[in-house]
């Protein structure tokens, strides 16, 4: 175990021992590292121990369970979706595989039944597993599919399912002022431009066609557009981009609506009284 440890942590990755799934050190999975000296000494304090390994922010594990039903849930989404493309994998001395692939930009969600009973998603950064060739407490090693298999990159479709819940604030909502003189969202749309609003968060304008502008969401690099403006000569923004988190997809959202989604959560309420104490300080 100390042999491979090192050997592990060689290659990048963040080691700790745990006792079968049990973390040894105080801090569990936060101890990790890839220091030889404390891998060492580890090591020689726990011969035995499994090889925890600290998941890289660059990376997100799908941890499947078939005595959770895990494996039914993935060929399921395989089947209404595409297949997975092949990437590195590892299978526990429990009966489950571990599907590690290179982290999509952007808010994801983590946590048990994300993607169906059994199949458990390990965000890089907030979780670990145990990497071969760790031994289950049944005896049983865990084992590489095949350790020369580089990482994929996660599919969109399964990026898309991971994405937090879009918002979608009610155009009957905008603006209330409830004092005398301008609404504050009449205000916004008349003092700033789209790309005052988009582009501090990462939105591109990529194109103009007589009025209308064609805009790519943050982490888009490649050929494509996510939304445009003004498509029906109304000023408003339409997004039809699954991934254009936290905008919904095929929806319109005005200035204020653009603007209440992006700095207060869609809360209208809240957006008012943010633009009204900035108003006051100008």
């Amino acid at each position: 175990m100390l042999s491979a440890a090192l050997e592990l942590a060689a290659a990048g990755w963040p080691v700790f021992p745990c006792h079968g799934k049990a973390p040894l050190t105080p801090h569990g999975f936060k101890d990790a590292t890839t220091d030889p000296a404390t891998i060492d000494r580890w090591w020689h304090r726990w011969p035995a121990a499994t090889i925890g390994g600290a998941i890289p922010e660059s990376l997100i594990v799908i941890d499947v369970d078939p005595r959770a039903g895990g494996r039914e849930s993935l060929e399921l989404l395989e089947a209404y979706h595409r297949p997975l493309p092949t990437t590195l994998r590892s299978f526990t001395g429990g009966g489950g595989e571990h599907l590690f692939f290179i982290r999509p930009p952007g808010p994801l969600r983590n946590g048990s039944h994300k993607l169906g009973p059994g199949i458990d998603v390990k965000l890089g950064g907030k979780g670990y597993v145990v990497l071969p060739p760790s031994v289950h407490p049944n005896g049983t090693p865990y084992r590489w599919d095949d350790p020369e298999i580089p990482i994929a990159a996660m599919p969109g479709w399964m990026a898309a399912l991971l994405r937090p819940e879009p918002i979608r604030p009610q155009p009957e909502q905008e603006p209330v002022s409830g004092l005398d003189g301008p609404r504050p969202g009449d205000l916004l749309a008349a003092e700033v431009t789209w790309a005052e609003i988009l582009e501090p968060f990462g939105w591109r304008l990529v194109g103009r066609r007589g009025e209308i502008e064609y805009w790519r969401r943050p982490g888009k690099d490649d050929e494509g557009i996510s939304a445009t403006v003004n498509a029906l000569g109304t000023d408003r923004l339409h997004v039809f981009s699954s991934s254009a988190y936290p905008f919904a997809p095929d929806e319109s959202y005005s200035k204020f609506g653009a603007w209440t989604v992006l700095h207060a959560g869609g809360d209208f309420a809240e957006a008012a009284r943010r633009l009204r104490k900035r108003s006051v300080e100008a």
